[in-house]
Order: structure tokens, then C-alpha cells, then sequence
């Protein structure tokens, strides 16, 4: 089961957490809920295709970074270029990771594509911000 996982990729959270009920629009169905857990409780060979963007949220998401993000001033964030004439949103430099939390995040990784996997349906699309 999910939640023996070790390696601080999974938070633990009371039974009785309220997650938002299922989305759907057209055939596709937005979940907002612990991934691991809810992967965990489907079936294998069920899931035709997965978007996400997962919550990294290592060190940009501190309340440190946050303040310097909403203050527009240093911390881990930076506007990317713009070519298009497309006002840019700040984006955090993953490059200020510490070797800890490059682990974590490979970790994460880890565990969140074996859980997955067996979930797949063959020809599966799975795209990851």
C-alpha cells in the first residue's frame, strides 16, 4: 500500500481529509486527490492517460521564496524569456536544488511511475509538467 513508503515523498494525512469530488469534462475526469493513495486504489491496466504536474514545491514553495516571489525581488524565481510577445510568469530555477532535495525528487519519481505502471493501459500517454 502506498503509504509505506518511505523517503519523505508522502506526507501523512487523517483519513477524513476532504478532496475535491471528481471533475469531468467530456470523456476526460480531473482528480484532485494524493496521487500515491488514489493510484494506489485503482485497478492495473485501467488508466489510458495521465497529465500532471506534480507538486515539487521543495524549496520555491517555502514562505521565504514565496515573500521574494510576490515581492518581484531574488529568491529561487525568474521570468523566463519572453518570444512571443507572451507576458511570462516566474518560474523557479531548479538549479539552486540541494543534493537532499534532487533525492527527494528522484525518489518522488520512483515511487510515483511503480505505482503507475501497472496502471497503464498498453499505448498509454502520460505527460509531465
Amino acid at each position: 500500500m502506498a503509504r509505506n513508503y518511505q523517503g519523505g515523498v508522502q506526507r501523512e494525512i487523517a483519513l477524513d481529509s476532504a478532496w475535491a469530488e471528481p471533475v469531468s469534462i467530456g470523456r476526460a475526469q480531473l482528480i484532485h486527490a494524493d496521487c500515491f493513495d488514489w493510484l494506489d486504489s485503482q485497478e492495473d491496466s485501467s488508466i489510458s492517460a495521465v497529465v500532471t504536474d506534480p507538486p515539487y514545491g521543495l524549496q520555491e514553495y517555502t514562505p521565504e521564496q514565496q515573500s521574494k516571489l510576490r515581492a518581484g525581488k531574488g529568491g529561487v524565481w525568474r521570468i523566463p524569456p519572453s518570444f512571443d510577445g507572451h507576458v511570462r510568469s516566474p518560474l523557479p530555477r531548479f538549479t539552486t536544488l540541494t543534493d537532499s532535495q534532487i533525492e527527494e525528487l528522484r525518489t518522488f519519481f520512483f515511487v510515483w511511475a511503480r505505482l503507475l505502471l501497472p496502471k497503464l493501459v498498453p499505448g498509454a500517454n502520460v505527460v509531465v509538467a
